[in-house]
């Protein structure tokens, strides 16, 4: 759930507009892109409902592929803390009546969302450094950045993500329509006029 700080603005009496502090609106783009992106895997997937299909044996034999060692199919488990870390988990699991590993989960969760963020944001300021030229050289073709590089284009969306989802797995790739830069002028919806210039 996003925790928002929205600041509502009345236009003759009533509500008109809300005001969200930039990061606030970060979140939100990332969390709907977010969602376009499992839009577009469902897409995909029932496009490809009828479509055969090998088990991971089968692909292994096919592709003369080796079966991985034992410490690569476990999963992730165990951390090492010192105690004095210890010490302060286990009174904020009592302070906050939840378990040491939920802490430890909930803190690795915000933390990776804090690098997902982190990383969107760059990605997104190396699309808007290279929009112009993109306009003039890939217009209307989606384009998916990575480490502030194009890595990959396509006119079709779906095909784009399925290669980038191949490639990268889930590190963050931004995917844009290429488009030209919106304008400078700001319109604001309201009840009675329909939008004022701002």
């Amino acid at each position: 759930m996003l925790d928002l700080h929205p600041n509502i603005l009345k236009y003759e009496g009533q509500k008109a507009f809300v005001v969200l502090p930039y990061a606030e609106y970060l979140e939100i783009e990332e969390q709907l892109q977010e969602l376009e992106d499992i839009r577009t895997l469902r897409q995909a997937k029932h496009r490809e409902a009828d479509a055969p299909t090998v088990t991971l044996s089968e692909a292994r034999a096919r592709y003369a592929l080796e079966e991985p060692s034992r410490q690569e199919k476990l999963p992730v488990a165990a951390i090492s803390l010192t105690p004095e870390l210890t010490e302060s988990l286990e009174s904020a699991a009592l302070q906050s009546q939840k378990s040491v590993s939920e802490l430890i989960q909930e803190a690795v969760r915000d933390h990776l969302a804090a690098r997902w963020r982190e990383q969107l944001e760059q990605e997104i300021a190396a699309y808007e450094a290279m929009q112009a030229e993109l306009c003039e050289q890939l217009p209307g073709m989606w384009v998916a950045i990575h480490d502030g590089q194009l890595v990959d284009q396509d006119r079709d969306k779906v095909s784009l993500y399925r290669r980038t989802r191949d490639r990268f797995g889930r590190i963050p790739v931004l995917m844009r329509e290429v488009k030209a830069a919106p304008t400078e002028e700001i319109w604001l919806r309201t009840p009675s006029t329909g939008r004022l210039l701002r």
